[in-house]
C-alpha cells in the first residue's frame, strides 16, 4: 500500500465536508437547549413548558435522524475506498437509507408530542372517541347603505 497525497487532500476535504455540518448540530444544539431550558423557567403555564420541552426533544430526534441516515453511511461510503474496502454491495444499503431519511424524518414530531402523538394512535383504536364536530354560522349585516 502507497501513501498518495491526492487522496490524502480529497480524504481531508471529503471529512472537511462532513465535519462542518457536524460541529454546526452540535453547537447550535448545545445554544438551543439553554434557551429552551431558560423559557421553560419562564413559561406561564405547565402546558407552556411541557410543551417547550416536547418540542425540543422532538427536534433532537429530527436532528439525530440525517446523522443516522446520511452523514454515517455516506461517511462510511466516502471514506470505505481511502481504506481500500471494497464495500460495493453496501452502496445499494446507503441508497436505501438516504431514500428512507424525508419518510422517518416526521415521525419523531408525531411520536414525542402528546397531541401528535394521541391523535395518530387514536386512529388505531377500536373504539376511540371520534371528535365532535360543532356548526358554526357567521352572517354579515352591512349597515351603511349608500345613498343615491
Amino acid at each position: 500500500m502507497v501513501w498518495n497525497v491526492k487522496n490524502t487532500m480529497g480524504a481531508a476535504a471529503l471529512n472537511m465536508i462532513m465535519t462542518i455540518p457536524f460541529l454546526i448540530i452540535v453547537i447550535f444544539g448545545t445554544r438551543s437547549y439553554k434557551i429552551v431550558k431558560k423559557l421553560k423557567e419562564q413559561g406561564d403555564s405547565v402546558f407552556t413548558k411541557k410543551l417547550q420541552m416536547q418540542l425540543y426533544k422532538a427536534l433532537v430526534a429530527q436532528t439525530a435522524i440525517p446523522m443516522i441516515f446520511l452523514f454515517f453511511p455516506i461517511g462510511i461510503l466516502f471514506s470505505a475506498p481511502l481504506l481500500h474496502l471494497n464495500i460495493e454491495k453496501g452502496s445499494v444499503l446507503v441508497t436505501f437509507f438516504y431514500s428512507l431519511y424525508p419518510a422517518v424524518d416526521p415521525i419523531p414530531a408525531i411520536f414525542f408530542i402528546d397531541e401528535y402523538r394521541n391523535c395518530f394512535l387514536g386512529i388505531f383504536k377500536k373504539n376511540s372517541i371520534q371528535p365532535t364536530l360543532n356548526k358554526a354560522s357567521v352572517v354579515s349585516v352591512d349597515t351603511e347603505q349608500e345613498i343615491s
